[in-house]
């Protein structure tokens, strides 16, 4: 009788720790395995798709929008002062000859003007008059301007200088087509609407 009791005080004592190291390794798979839809691996990525896009948008952000007061290297800063002084170059330049002719070439291309607020597909019309008179339009024509008599910068160089300055203008709308056509599309929220007036 003693020893089939023993025998069964021994019994229950291997069940009792068999069953406390299950519940243990239980518990320490289920900390480590957490996740909202009972996949160990999904946590960490979303997480690290969450970093990833973050970084994407970061990484074309700082491609195709200019830090505000940053240098140009031809004298106008990305800010309101600089396209002020843009507005004052279409006022104050004149060309003539060669030179009016490279202007208005460059400034009759599509995607040279303010079409994110006024619709204006050329900076430029095929006789030389400013497209649009908005504070946009009339800044990037100016650059145009300037550029053509004042560097020696290529065509090339000075499409993207235009392509520059509206990303400053108009950063959601910029950041929004680029993304779009890399296939991103998150939320522009964050930055300005636009600067300037129409």
């Amino acid at each position: 009788m003693t020893e089939a009791l023993e025998l069964g005080v021994k019994q229950v004592a291997v069940i009792a720790f068999l069953g406390g190291f299950l519940a243990a390794g239980t518990l320490m798979g289920g900390i480590n395995s957490v996740s909202l839809d009972g996949n160990p691996d999904n946590l960490e990525a979303k997480t690290g798709d969450d970093t990833s896009l973050d970084q994407r948008v970061q990484e074309v952000k700082s491609k195709v929008i200019p830090e505000k007061n940053s240098p140009t290297g031809y004298g106008a800063s990305y800010s309101d002062t600089g396209m002020q002084e843009m507005v004052s170059w279409q006022e104050d330049i004149e060309l003539s000859g060669e030179s009016r002719q490279r202007y208005i070439d460059l400034g009759n291309r599509e995607g040279t003007s303010c079409e994110y607020c006024c619709g204006a597909t050329a900076a430029v019309s095929e006789e030389g008059s400013v497209a649009c008179q908005c504070e946009h339009n009339l800044a990037l024509s100016g650059l145009i301007k300037y550029l053509v008599k004042n560097t020696d910068m290529t065509d090339q160089e000075i499409l993207e200088e235009v392509e520059d300055w509206k990303g400053f203008f108009f950063p959601q709308e910029v950041l929004k087509q680029e993304l779009d056509e890399r296939g991103i599309s998150p939320s522009s929220s964050g930055l300005p609407e636009m600067r300037g007036d129409c």
